[in-house]
């Protein structure tokens, strides 16, 4: 397991907070999460994350820039299709 960028707290915070958003309103469902849950959700969404902007900075690199720009995810997007987004 790899060190984590989001602090676990406020990761869990977003996660319930989504999680109250799919439920429907007047079923007065909540969700239960498991920490175990949790901590997998964190480590996928934080490995996509440094994935893209790795390839992000790749784009950036071959146009001959240190910066990452959106325009650098917007070519991502056009040559992954799937792959990222």
């Amino acid at each position: 397991m790899t060190p984590q960028v989001v602090p676990p707290s406020q990761f869990e915070e977003l996660i319930k907070f989504q999680g109250a958003l799919t439920a429907p309103n007047d079923s007065g469902v909540r969700f239960r999460w498991q920490g175990i849950a949790i901590d997998a959700l964190q480590e996928a969404a934080e490995s996509l994350l440094v994935t893209l902007f790795s390839d992000a900075n790749l784009c950036a690199l071959h146009a001959k820039r240190v910066t990452v720009m959106p325009k650098d995810f917007f070519l991502l997007q056009k040559l992954s299709c799937v792959a990222h987004f």
